[in-house]
């Protein structure tokens, strides 16, 4: 599948690459600071019975991100297989 963005044609391969690159940073970005806070706040915390938890959510942000990113662009790239883009004309109304 060949989809033209811009000026440019992507395949099917690049669009998921880009969109995947982008849900992974995006929310490893947000949400990793959040994590590590929380963690940290669990560490310095008296009750230790959470702590692993938080913790092994720390480390679970970017498997998560990672997967969601396969999903989310997957779904996508479904959607414009269904229902391409129609074909942009370059005329000017001059």
């Amino acid at each position: 599948m060949k989809i033209i963005i811009g000026s440019k044609e992507a395949t099917g391969n690049e669009i998921f690459s880009i969109i995947w690159r982008g849900w992974f940073i995006g929310v490893t970005v947000i949400f990793m600071p959040i994590s590590l806070i929380a963690g940290v706040a669990a560490l310095l915390s008296r009750s230790q019975e959470n702590s692993f938890e938080i913790l092994a959510g720390v480390v679970m942000v970017p498997i998560i991100a990672a997967m969601q990113g396969i999903i989310i662009s997957g779904i996508i790239l479904l959607g414009l297989k269904l229902w391409p883009p129609k074909k942009s004309s370059d005329t000017n109304d001059s």
